[in-house]
């Protein structure tokens, strides 16, 4: 065998080589990046495309509920149909595995809820002036996304805690909008 037939062997061999470091430094990061420290905190700065995780298996308060959002149309007549949850954004499956879409959905949520929550406190004696807040306004974008009835003047959304599948605890309204026109 002469040199030019192993360069491509070396070269594949090279490119293992690395391929294998980058994903064990990956790996090590992924696995320090789950105890909050310092170090983590200065790292978050720099991962713009979110590839280090952070599940939070040894959260001191670990979340044990979902947000679910639903909404109700009322058309024209006065007839009020019945709730209809929101539906997340659906990712591709390939696309899943590598980038995961709805994490970003949940999360957004989840902080348009916390901000609510520190909202309302904020707000009680003006509850009129919650309305004006951005995290309502998201809200309100979000129901007025979805696929509404024919004849559908008006829209009420709401948000409630669902504390899993398997759980015989029923869902627990958080908050409730009035109706708003559609158009």
């Amino acid at each position: 065998m002469g040199h030019s037939e192993l360069l491509p062997f070396f070269f594949a061999m090279a490119y293992a080589i690395v391929l294998g470091i980058l994903f064990t430094v990956w790996l090590v990061v992924t696995i320090g990046y789950q105890v909050p420290t310092s170090w983590t905190q200065r790292l978050k700065i720099y991962d713009y495309s979110s590839l280090i995780s952070n599940w939070r298996f040894f959260a001191p308060r670990p979340i044990f509920f979902d947000y679910k959002m639903v909404y109700r149309d009322q058309l024209g007549d006065g007839t009020i149909l019945p709730w209809q949850e929101v539906q997340m954004p659906k990712g591709k499956l390939n696309r899943v595995v590598l980038w995961h879409p709805e994490k970003r959905w949940r999360k957004a949520f989840f902080n348009i809820m916390r901000g609510m929550s520190l909202q309302r406190h904020l707000f009680k004696d003006l509850p009129a002036a919650l309305q004006l807040t951005s995290n309502y306004l998201y809200l309100l974008n979000i129901a007025m996304g979805c696929p509404h009835a024919q004849g559908t003047q008006k829209l009420q959304f709401a948000v409630l805690i669902s504390y899993g599948y398997i759980t015989e605890r029923p869902p627990k309204l958080i908050m409730h909008s009035k109706f708003h026109e559609l158009e």
